[in-house]
């Protein structure tokens, strides 16, 4: 577990910086590194607590488990207890493809608004709808923002989801 961390945290600090020449903002890159490596060491810090409290426990029980119950079962606790261990990447998976999906959705959503539409939830159906020019002004520079700070989080979702595939596949 403690090669698994650490190689995670290297990998989270190579992205902070300028990964294959690719610039990604730096607030947004420092903060959300920032909670990566964060949590990490938060989760590695309180495994190795719970090991250190059950781990002997931990072991008898499973091979107790595993003398009455058979071998099957003792892999299947050994998967669950793996899932459990990466629960954390789950969260930061999950975490990553919110901030996706929000981002994505207000991109489609200013760009409905500069086509002169805008979706009605009632209806289910996109409305012609005339804009002001200060409501257009002020929807450019979200979308300008939203634009450029994209590349930065699409750069640690797919990130994440390659970790997330690794786990899964083990």
């Amino acid at each position: 577990l403690t090669n698994w961390s650490d190689w995670l945290k290297i990998t989270i600090e190579w992205m902070m910086g300028f990964p294959y020449g690719f610039k990604p903002n730096k607030e947004l890159d420092a903060f959300l590194g920032g909670c990566m490596i964060s949590l990490l060491d938060g989760w590695k810090h309180m495994i190795k607590i719970l090991m250190m409290i059950y781990g002997e426990i931990f072991i008898k029980t499973l091979c107790l488990i595993g003398v009455t119950f058979g071998f099957t079962i003792q892999i299947s606790l050994l998967h669950d207890i793996f899932l459990y261990l990466t629960a954390h990447l789950h969260f930061i998976y999950i975490f990553f493809s919110n901030i996706y999906w929000f981002f994505s959705n207000l991109l489609i959503t200013l760009f409905k608004m500069f086509k002169g539409a805008k979706f009605n939830i009632w209806t289910n159906w996109n409305e012609v709808e005339h804009f002001s020019v200060d409501e257009l002004m002020l929807g450019i520079i979200i979308f300008l923002i939203t634009l450029f700070l994209l590349p930065t989080i699409i750069m640690y979702y797919i990130c994440v989801v390659i970790i997330i595939l690794v786990v899964v596949t083990c």
